[in-house]
């Protein structure tokens, strides 16, 4: 009998110079991804506009001002006497001269002005996407999450069949000549399309890469591999502001990224395959060569190198599990549809759970979308709220393992949605204001760096990747609405989105009471041992029995059965370990 792939690992080194290079440079490669994903802050900028009034206006002139003593005559203003004038409506028969301008009004027909101080040049400036049109720019930033959302089908059977390596070094050239396209669009609709490609090559390339890091590395260090990418994910992050400061062409950002991106393409000639990818796929020959170059490296002696033979490779253990036959996996994929179903103990626990995920990416999307309509210089508040990221994921890890899962995720989420409730009553100073909006967002980001973690922890084996597809999923509908919500506040309710994140957040602070605390407790194998963590809860739907026992609902035999089949997964254990940020 041969070897298991985690023993040969440690024989050759699970971390040594060999992992901490690699993991270095795939990590660093994250950095692009974390600088796009907010992007439309600057590039969907709306500045200061108004109707375009031949008559008074030159062609090309970029200035909102023009004659002012005349801008009454053709422009109607508010209610108010010092309102501003409309940004949206002109009047059919101007009155000319005696400043009043009175009569009936029409929309901007022969296009709008803009003024930006800096003279930047926008995807809505470009397109006209304001006024009638202003829906058009929520719709083109949510198309970016559509696509992260297609991407989380697509990448775990194209990274699976076709491996790793693969997967991450192709959507890294995809990504970087599907963005240079889209720098190039010529109207509103090819960027639509372009943007949801760009965001499915871009969820491909992210979960594809931090799989290969993971398993290029020991199970003890895989936490350590999920902290690294979501720090330098962070860092990319940060380095938007000062790219956008000086570059004030939308086009001209996206080009940057993209010449970022084909950077990495060279990664093709030095990355390797996932061994244990190679190895699951009966690959055994490739994977003994990247295990010796990895041993040598590491400076392991001759002797381990003389037992890494093809014959130590245990090919009946991988982290695809492919000791499961085709038909077992089809029978466990329905089965846990059934058990979700049926069981109420998990049904109640997934509704909940999706809930979360929801509320915690409605969150943390909106605020990121929202910084350059807090007041105060845009770049700046795009700034911190990026650095703020850095000790966020230093902290949840600390968090974690003082505090617990649930708990965690609980005051988080309580705490966010507290600060960005008191945001606006502070307006009357803003960078008070500011300051608790960008707290907001740092407890957002907390509670989704816990989320994958926790909810991996509250599934059996055989439902675990069913829940965390279904939480995911539900996380994309929050994501797809943050921009919208933004619009709200952009079209005079500059409050809602504040009020709406806030007591979504308090709400599910409570709920989160209803889940069950598992930082004491062992990942979970069957249905038997997910449904005994209810006894770790604060508080419980469920009934107690005479005898003091839960009463749950009955499973189904078959399904019990089928939970039974307990095997090991090796990805199940990285989950355990991990403190995983989702794009």
């Amino acid at each position: 009998m041969g070897e298991s792939f985690e023993t040969l690992l440690e024989k050759v080194g699970g971390w040594g110079k060999y992992q901490v290079i690699m993991t270095g440079l795939i990590s660093l490669s994250f950095v692009p991804l974390g600088f796009f994903i907010f992007t439309a802050v600057f590039t969907y900028h709306t500045p200061e506009h108004r109707c375009f009034i031949p008559e008074i206006d030159e062609i090309g002139h970029n200035s909102t001002t023009g004659n002012i003593t005349n801008l009454e005559d053709y422009i109607p203003r508010g209610d108010d006497d010092d309102a501003e004038l409309s940004r949206c409506a002109r009047y059919v028969n101007p009155r000319r001269g005696n400043g009043t301008g009175q009569g009936d009004t029409e929309s901007c027909l022969d296009g709008w002005l803009y003024t930006d101080p800096e003279g930047r040049i926008s995807v809505t400036t470009e397109f006209d996407l304001v006024c009638e049109n202003a829906w058009k720019k929520p719709v083109l930033t949510s198309g970016l999450i559509v696509g992260l959302f297609i991407g989380s089908f697509l990448s775990g059977p194209i990274s699976d069949k076709l491996g790793r390596r693969f997967a991450y070094i192709s959507n890294v050239a995809i990504s970087s000549f599907l963005t240079l396209g889209f720098s190039y669009v010529p109207s509103y609709e090819l960027a639509f399309v372009a943007i949801v490609l760009v965001g499915t090559s871009h969820m491909i390339w992210y979960t594809s890469a931090y799989i290969l890091g993971a398993e290029l590395v020991d199970r003890k260090h895989r936490a350590t591999v999920a902290c690294l990418i979501n720090v330098v994910y962070a860092i990319g992050y940060t380095l938007l502001p000062p790219v956008a400061y000086a570059i004030v062409d939308w086009r001209w950002i996206i080009r940057a990224f993209a010449i970022v991106c084909i950077c990495f393409i060279p990664y093709a000639f030095f990355i390797p395959e996932s061994p244990r990818w190679l190895v699951s796929k009966g690959k055994t020959v490739e994977a003994f060569k990247i295990m010796k170059t990895i041993a040598r490296l590491n400076g392991r002696d001759e002797e381990v190198l003389e037992d890494l033979k093809l014959n130590n490779f245990d090919t009946s253990e991988s982290l695809l599990d492919e000791k499961a036959t085709q038909r077992d996996i089809k029978s466990r994929r329905k089965s846990s549809v059934e058990i979700l179903v049926t069981n109420s103990v998990m049904r109640r626990r997934s509704i909940l759970i999706c809930w979360i995920w929801n509320v915690s990416f409605l969150c943390y999307y909106a605020l990121g979308f929202n910084t350059s309509n807090l007041g105060g210089n845009n770049y700046w508040n795009c700034f911190i709220a990026a650095a703020m990221e850095v000790p966020c994921f230093l902290f949840v890890t600390f968090s974690i393992q003082v505090f617990g899962r649930r708990n965690s995720v609980s005051a988080f989420i309580g705490l966010a949605g507290l600060f960005l409730g008191i945001s606006p009553a502070l307006a009357f100073v803003n960078i008070a204001s500011i300051a608790f909006a960008m707290l907001g967002k740092f407890f957002a980001a907390a509670a989704m760096g816990i989320l994958f973690l926790y909810t991996s922890e509250l599934y059996p084996t055989l439902l675990r990747s069913t829940g965390l597809g279904m939480a995911s999923l539900a996380s994309r509908f929050g994501s797809i609405c943050a921009p919208f919500l933004v619009y709200v506040g952009e079209s005079g309710y500059k409050y809602v989105p504040f009020y709406v994140m806030a007591a979504f957040g308090l709400i599910t602070s409570v709920l989160c009471l209803f889940l069950p605390e598992t930082k004491q407790s062992a990942l979970p194998d069957t249905i038997a041992d997910a449904v005994d963590l209810e006894k770790f809860s604060c508080l419980s739907f469920r009934r107690k029995t005479k005898e003091g026992c839960d009463d749950v609902s009955p499973v189904p035999m078959e399904s019990t059965e089928s939970a039974q089949l307990t095997y090991s997964s090796n990805s199940s254990e990285m989950m355990q370990d991990d403190v995983f940020h989702e794009i």
